[in-house]
């Protein structure tokens, strides 16, 4: 029959081994979305080639949407830029000891005090990813949303630029 700290010990691994997936699908979630504004950014750049080329005289509401694409270009980039940031770096934290190092507390002491030494390490991990986690979805999220909204905009830009190709408004 399991003792309480074996439980508790077994407890703060499970808790531990949930927040470590966490944020490696935050991580995951953040270069996805890379990829997805890297693409979009490739298409809008291609886009706004496209604006440069008509050879009728360039109004001021010509240029304000071309401003407008561009802004929408270099938000993006910026964007990027954090999300490679967010999926790719490494953080400061620190997991659960590595074995030998553990070796050295638990060596001499009783199967009992060495589950809750080894738990404690796991909890304390898990303290340390879980805020790590939380930083990592706010961050994701934020970008999601950025992503989206620039993206609008641009989309705005595009069909305002259209309508002033098209000649319906000068």
């Amino acid at each position: 029959m399991p003792t309480n700290i074996e439980v508790w010990a077994g407890y703060a691994k499970d808790r531990f081994e949930s927040v470590s997936r966490r944020v490696d699908e935050f991580r995951n979630w953040a270069r996805q979305l890379g990829a997805a504004v890297a693409v979009v950014v490739s298409l809008e750049i291609t886009l706004v080639g496209k604006v440069l080329e008509p050879k009728s005289a360039a109004s001021t509401l010509r240029l304000w949407c071309l401003a407008a694409l561009l802004l929408a270009v270099a938000v993006q980039l910026v964007l990027l830029v954090q999300l490679l940031s967010i999926g790719y770096r490494s953080s400061d934290i620190l997991g659960p000891e590595s074995p030998v190092v553990l070796a050295d507390y638990v060596f001499g002491q009783d199967e009992t005090e060495t589950r809750r030494v080894i738990g404690a390490y796991y909890a304390e991990a898990y303290h340390r990813f879980h805020g790590l986690s939380i930083q990592l979805g706010r961050r994701v999220g934020i970008a999601t949303v950025v992503f989206t909204g620039s993206t609008l905009f641009f989309f705005l830009s595009v069909v305002a630029w259209a309508v002033l190709a098209s000649g319906l408004i000068l």
